[in-house]
């Protein structure tokens, strides 16, 4: 549920940005790029949870509970 939670954090906060910064420059691609860097900032999580399970499944449950993390 933590990973859940900062993903939404993530995901609000450069959609905020990206509000801004296309209203303010008036260019619509600026809340885009800004909703996909929120995004790659959280990649780091799929890479390291592939590694975990050695790239041979992906169980949602499980990428959300973080307990691989905890494990490595």
């Amino acid at each position: 549920m933590y990973l859940f939670l900062t993903e939404i954090i993530h995901l609000t906060v450069g959609l905020i940005i990206g509000i801004f910064l296309s209203r303010k420059y008036k260019n619509r691609q600026l809340l885009f790029l800004s909703l996909l860097i929120s995004i790659f900032i959280d990649l780091d999580h799929f890479i390291d949870y592939f590694l975990y399970v050695d790239f041979s499944r992906f169980n949602l449950a499980e990428f959300l509970a973080v307990d691989y993390v905890l494990e490595v």
